[in-house]
């Protein structure tokens, strides 16, 4: 049995410049993948964080309704307020760093940690990593996401894990993958930014490369994942089922 069993989805929706708004709700990329996700529990709160309210300040559409996860952006504080009904998708919100001026949508789709606002021919779209919007298939705003946090204060945001440091930061259309360690390499971590899904696994020894070329190898039954500066690649059976450019390294 094939421990690569569970599916991998979405992962080129963040490449929304090419494509129309339809296509943003779609899967575009339907591989089996065996998931190792972070619990949750493992991440510090830091309620310090969050972005502050003023009190005559009220977020959603109503004061019954409160705020369960909130993002914030250089420009932007963006907040998802629960619903009305049971069952609700509840509300998209955005205000203005600058002015003030606020958007208020209602939710129409949520993946995992991704939410979804449409309205008319605008698409807007926030995760624990970006801040997107788009109009008419054209991409009009995207901002990297500075913190997220779950109504209780938790961190949304996985990366290494208490005890260890971030030796690499790789950023893809699709992804973020971390290299962790105290000294030395010797965890993998990506994480899916449509969705927010992690896989952890220990690092394999390879010492094909070195220095600028240094290769990152970790390897869970019958798929590799593969990260170097310029490219990161999963590969099943020998079959590349991912394969995306490197467009931040840190």
């Amino acid at each position: 049995m094939k421990l690569f069993d569970s599916q991998l989805k979405y992962v080129g929706t963040f490449n929304l410049a090419l494509v129309t708004i339809a296509s943003l709700l779609l899967p575009i990329l339907d591989a089996r993948a065996q998931e190792k996700i972070i619990e949750p529990k493992k991440l510090t709160n830091n309620l310090t964080n969050i972005p502050t309210l003023s009190l005559q300040e009220q977020v959603c559409p109503s004061s019954k309704l409160l705020p369960k996860r909130s993002f914030e952006t250089a420009k932007y504080r963006v907040y998802i307020c629960r619903g009305e009904k049971a069952g609700s998708l509840g509300y998209y919100v955005r205000i203005s760093k600058s002015d003030g001026g606020k958007t208020t949508i209602p939710v129409t789709q949520v993946n995992g940690e991704t939410y979804v606002a449409i309205k008319e021919e605008l698409a807007h779209v926030i995760t624990p990593y970006e801040l997107i919007a788009v109009k008419q298939g054209r991409l009009i705003l995207k901002e990297r996401v500075k913190s997220a946090f779950k109504g209780d204060g938790q961190a949304l945001t996985k990366n290494c894990p208490p005890g260890q440091n971030t030796l690499v930061e790789a950023e893809t259309t699709g992804f973020l993958v971390y290299i962790c360690g105290k000294e030395v390499p010797d965890s993998y971590i990506s994480i899916a930014k449509n969705g927010n899904s992690a896989i952890a696994l220990p690092l394999q020894k390879d010492n094909s490369q070195s220095g600028e070329n240094t290769q990152y190898l970790a390897i869970n039954g019958n798929v590799h994942y593969i990260l170097n500066r310029n490219v990161f690649r999963v590969i099943e059976d020998g079959r590349t089922i991912v394969k995306e450019k490197v467009i931040n390294w840190n």
